[in-house]
């Protein structure tokens, strides 16, 4: 269990980067729709996540943790506890087998068809490692429980909204911007803990609105948005629903908690969210029929929110899908806002074959290499 998880740690911490900077190099270099960069980093999320696996699983009957470390060209140092150092400079193949001068049973020696490895020593003993699995594993259950309470913050903020009556108008508003972006109205519950719409459910999504916040708010409170800045949120929380983005977030979630531990998974996690607000800004300007007047609204809706409440995430849901989740306002205006360079073929072309080689490149050489923990016992005379 200790060698598991440290190898699949000792992989993930150089795996992860490799595979963000290739992804990086490939969106700056073709420069994509923001669909197209979320699915980018959703990629980079899944790869990171099953990379450190490649190698573990699926090993022969011998185990990496018997093998000995000279056949990898490493010496061992015993400690006192009756196990040697874990050397992280041996390499080895898709499948655990260690590359380098190997001795079959026969006594004949033979060279794996690869490389020699090039990896700086790094030795820990025993004792070190299970320091590593332990924080790893205690990583990993607070990550577990930091989920589990998201997804029950937002049932309770379900639990806590009522139902509300709507209007024939803000019925037919609503008909509106659900046939605008192809999906089936929501129901729609009010809730007094949120300042902007949010979407919650996976297989059978609620709009949670907020009180006094349009034309559809309940009682006689102010309303402090317009019906256009109304229309502008709905869309987009009818693109949340269109895109199922509040599974997908719950499965990102989910995905990015054996990685959590990482500062680069931080900052692919803020990617995908980001990317998935712009995508649905996007298709809310495109069903409003006019990026500048969606702009409009949606500056409007955020100094609202800001005077408010701070701006502070929606209820503090992570799980739940909102209008400002992605806490990347700047960056979404100016996607939106953004002018359209032209460009040739040629040039289309050869920026998409070096980005793509540079994602290529990345994932090739996360799978080639895979760091092998070797753990063996001392000799007794």
């Amino acid at each position: 269990m200790e060698h598991a998880v440290v190898e699949y740690a000792a992989n993930a911490f150089w795996q992860l980067p490799l595979l963000a900077a290739g992804a990086w190099l490939l969106l700056r270099l073709v420069k994509p729709s923001p669909a197209a960069q979320h699915r980018v980093w959703l990629a980079v999320l899944g790869l990171a996540l099953v990379l450190p696996l490649y190698g573990t699983v699926g090993r022969n009957e011998v185990g990496a943790s018997q093998v000995p470390l000279q056949n990898a060209g490493a010496q061992a140092t015993p400690s006192a506890n009756g196990f040697s150092a874990i050397a992280f400079d041996t390499v080895g193949q898709p499948g655990g087998l260690v590359l380098g001068r190997t001795t079959s049973n026969t006594g004949s020696s033979a060279w794996a068809p690869a490389f020699t490895a090039r990896v700086r020593r790094v030795t820990l003993n025993a004792t070190v490692a299970r320091w590593i699995a332990g924080l790893y594993l205690a990583v990993l259950l607070a990550g577990l429980l930091r989920l589990a309470w998201a997804w029950r913050g937002a049932r309770r903020l379900l639990e806590g909204s009522r139902e509300v009556e709507l209007a024939s108008a803000e019925i037919a508003a609503l008909e509106d911007c659900a046939r605008r972006m192809g999906v089936k109205m929501p129901r729609v519950r009010v809730s007094s803990e949120i300042t902007g719409p949010v979407v919650v459910g996976a297989s059978q999504p609620v709009l949670l609105w907020p009180e006094n916040f349009g034309p559809m708010a309940a009682g006689d409170g102010i309303r402090l948005h317009s019906e256009e800045e109304v229309t502008a949120a709905l869309c987009h929380e009818m693109a949340h629903i269109r895109r199922r983005d509040y599974l997908m977030n719950l499965l990102c979630e989910g995905a990015a908690v054996p990685l959590r531990w990482h500062p680069v998974a931080h900052g692919v996690e803020r990617r995908i969210r980001s990317t998935r607000e712009m995508a649905c800004d996007a298709m809310a300007a495109q069903a409003m029929e006019s990026e500048s007047k969606y702009v409009t609204c949606l500056l409007s809706l955020a100094e609202s929110m800001v005077m408010i409440d701070g701006m502070v995430d929606v209820a503090g849901v992570s799980v739940a899908a909102g209008l400002f989740n992605g806490n990347a306002l700047e960056e979404r205006v100016m996607r939106l806002m953004e002018a359209r360079t032209a460009m040739s073929i040629r040039a289309r072309v050869l920026r998409g074959v070096a980005g793509a080689a540079a994602m290529a490149g990345a994932v090739g050489l996360a799978a080639m290499f895979h760091v092998v923990p070797a753990l063996a016992q001392t000799r007794t005379t």
